[in-house]
């Protein structure tokens, strides 16, 4: 990712507190879903439940670096791959 302090958690636009849930649109291995506004990446792999040190993911064809996860803000559009990794003989 050219910028990573660009996504930046600390830099998302936090969702209004109506009591309601708000959610955003993104595209997760190209299927759209519903997702919560303001979550990181991070919350998005574990809502798969999958392990961060068995995937990779990009954000808009940016390869997002794993120690990154927590503080990477989704946004509305993103289109995101997460590949997982197989072992095996």
């Amino acid at each position: 990712m050219g910028r990573p302090d660009e996504r930046s958690i600390t830099q998302a636009a936090k969702p209004p507190r109506t009591g309601k849930r708000v959610t955003m649109q993104i595209t997760v291995n190209g299927e759209n879903r519903d997702f919560e506004a303001g979550a990181t990446l991070a919350a998005l792999v574990a809502s798969f439940s999958l392990n961060p040190k068995h995937v990779a993911v990009e954000i808009n064809e940016d390869l997002v670096p794993r120690r990154l996860y927590d503080t990477t803000a989704l946004r509305d559009g993103d289109r995101i791959e997460i590949v997982t990794l197989v072992g095996g003989g």
